[in-house]
This record gives C-alpha cells, structure tokens and sequence, in this order.
C-alpha cells in the first residue's frame, strides 16, 4: 500500500487529475452510452465502478476526498442512465435495484482477515500497512458512511434535477420527466430518508397550487404530477397522514420553500398549515377531480392523475368504487 498523501496541495492536485480523467471518460463513454435511453447499460457500469472504489479503498493509500469523488462519478451514470430512460419504462426498476443493491453493501470498512482465517501475507501487509498510516477503518465522508448512507446521492440528483428544470428546453423537460420517475421510486422506498419524497411535496405545489405560467408548463407540470402519484402516491398520502414538514426543501427552483402554500391553495381558503398535512391532500384530491371534470372517456393525463390521488385515498379508507 503506497503512503497516504497529506499534504493538501498534493491532494488537490489528485482531485483535479481525477475530475480531468473523469470529463474524459464522461464525454467518450458515459455519454453515448446514456443516449442509447432505454437500452443503455449505466447500471452495469455503476456496478463495476463501485467493486474499483471498494478495491481501492482497501488496497490504496487515497485519501478520503478521492473516495468521495469516485464514489459521486457513480451517481452521475446513475443520473445520466434516469435521465434518459422513460419515466415507465421497466429499465428504471433495474436502477432502483441497482441502488439498493449499492446501498445493502453496508459501510465499506478496511478489514484485515476474519478471526481464524488463514493468514494470507498480502492481506495482513495491507491490514498491517493501514494501520501503520492512521488510515481510517471505515468510509466516512462529509455526507454519510459508504455505501450504508449512500452519500451526495441526494444532493447530486437534486442539482441535476433542477438544473434539467430551468433549462426549460424540450429535451431538458422530458429529462426531468423521466429522472422523476427514478426519484419517485427511491421515495416509495424511503431511500435515504425522507430527502427524496420531499420532492413530491415541490411538484404537487407546482402542479396543483400553483397558477401555469403558459399551457406548455401546465403540460410539463401535469406530467411530473401524474409521474409522481404513479410511483409514490402511498407515500405522498403516508406522509399528509403523518403531518410534518419538509425535510429537505432545496428541491425548489423558485427560490421559495415547498413548505409555503402555493397561490391557488391559498386562494381557495382550506389550506391553512404548510409542509404535509391532510387538508393539503384532500386541496390536491379535489382539484385534480375537478380539472379532470368531463375528460373521462379521454385517455389525458389530467384524467390520469384524477384516478391516481382517488385511489390511493379510497384504498387506505377502505372505500371501492367498481
């Protein structure tokens, strides 16, 4: 096992070369493969790319920074594979597997050999080299242990997801639409938290209590609601159930607290808590019925949501309409 570096200089310098290889390997690999959409094979890539962080870390003297920087090159195939896959298009099951999976790896430790298992002289140099150096014997970075925590997860699909946002070019938008799907399915699951289910608290207040700023963004707003109640309409009601507020609300793109009551919530005069609530749920349940007022026998996605947020709060009350 080489030395750790320590100096600071020295270790920058490694960030740099490494984000310099990595710009490289994003524009002639990553890319490409990601425009492949539905087809692509990032997941696979993410898998190898996460037994190289595993290797290196136990075999490799890097300092923690390096970790934390191949360990976030991850979630950029995972971004760029969501982002360009359809919002219900099987393959974004494959990623919410593959993070489990990730995830399920537990915290990446430096282990010497088992107690009681044969003594191999590369392992125990290794073993006896860490300790020699003060490396540390877990993965602990600014954000979390990996992979238990998934660390910058979060963050990162936050930026990229915002940032296809503001775009507002038809590609960004479908981007947004499909990597929505991908957030959706880690909020039913609770992955990392509630961090990811907060987002949907930001698209209903865009989509639902606020006032469309042109019929294209009403259609693009219309799209991440019917996204989001397909693949976390239990945990959007779950959590008005439960009451609470926002967690996590750097999900805005206007600069104002997803929290806050939007215009048209505020308008109407039943909404009179911010953050999740059940009153908030039922604004959302009654607006969504009456926009789709008349559209029954047209298959639109007003009509969609209509059905979507009346199921999932007749199935929790017991109620079945046939």
């Amino acid at each position: 096992m080489k030395p750790q570096p320590t100096n600071e200089q020295d270790i920058q310098e490694m960030l740099a070369n490494h984000q310099k290889f990595w710009t490289h390997v994003c524009k002639e690999s990553v890319e490409p493969e990601a425009a492949r959409g539905n087809e692509n094979t990032l997941w696979s890539s993410m898998e190898s790319l996460i037994n190289v962080n595993i290797r290196q870390f136990k075999g490799l003297g890097n300092p923690i920074q390096m970790l934390e920087a191949s360990v976030r090159n991850v979630w950029d195939m995972f971004i760029l594979s969501a982002q360009n896959i359809e919002p219900d298009h099987p393959a974004q099951d494959r990623l919410l597997r593959t993070i489990l999976q990730t995830r399920d790896r537990g915290i990446l430790r430096r282990n010497g050999p088992e107690p009681g298992a044969p003594q191999v002289d590369s392992i125990a140099k290794s073993a006896k080299s860490a300790t020699e150096q003060h490396l540390p014997a877990v993965a602990q970075t600014s954000q979390g242990y990996v992979w238990a925590d998934l660390p910058f997860l979060v963050a990162d699909v936050q930026d990229a997801w915002k940032s296809l946002g503001l775009k507002k070019t038809p590609v960004s938008l479908q981007q947004q639409r499909n990597l929505t799907s991908s957030m959706a399915r880690l909020a039913s699951l609770s992955v990392c938290g509630h961090a990811f289910s907060d987002c949907g608290l930001e698209i209903m207040k865009q989509g639902v209590e606020s006032e469309p700023v042109s019929p294209e963004d009403d259609e693009h707003r219309t799209a991440l609601v019917r996204i989001w109640l397909e693949y976390a309409s239990d945990n959007v009601l779950r959590r008005c159930l439960d009451g609470g507020k926002c967690i996590n609300a750097d999900w805005t793109e206007d600069g104002q607290q997803p929290n806050q009551i939007g215009v048209l919530a505020e308008r109407a005069g039943t909404v009179h808590a911010p953050g999740w609530t059940q009153e908030r749920f039922l604004f959302w349940k009654d607006t969504l019925t009456a926009k789709a007022a008349g559209l029954e026998d047209q298959d639109l996605v007003a009509v969609q949501n209509k059905n979507l947020i009346t199921y999932v709060w007749e199935v929790h009350h017991g109620i079945f309409h046939h």
